[in-house]
């Protein structure tokens, strides 16, 4: 039913619409259009790095394009900082 309520009414927003941008955004159209995953444990993986990527690059982008952090995006990498577990 919110399957249908999505692809009826593109403009509404609930949880199976925010759904389906993610999918969209990662490259999972197929899972949408075919209601099928396959390999679950493969799946769930594969959505994990994307998103993962997807957010590295994001802020990658947003360091190259902030006016703020002119020194910072020479000498910083993604990644666990050493300094929080202190």
């Amino acid at each position: 039913m919110l399957k249908y309520d999505v692809e009826s009414n593109p403009d509404k927003k609930n949880w199976c619409s925010l759904l389906y941008g993610l999918l969209c955004t990662l490259g999972f159209n197929d899972a949408w259009l075919f209601q099928d995953i396959g390999d679950s444990v493969l799946s769930l993986s594969l959505v994990k790095q994307r998103l993962k990527y997807q957010f590295i690059q994001n802020w990658n982008g947003k360091l190259e394009e902030s006016s703020r952090a002119i020194f910072y995006k020479h000498i910083s990498s993604f990644g666990f900082k050493p300094y929080l577990n202190i």
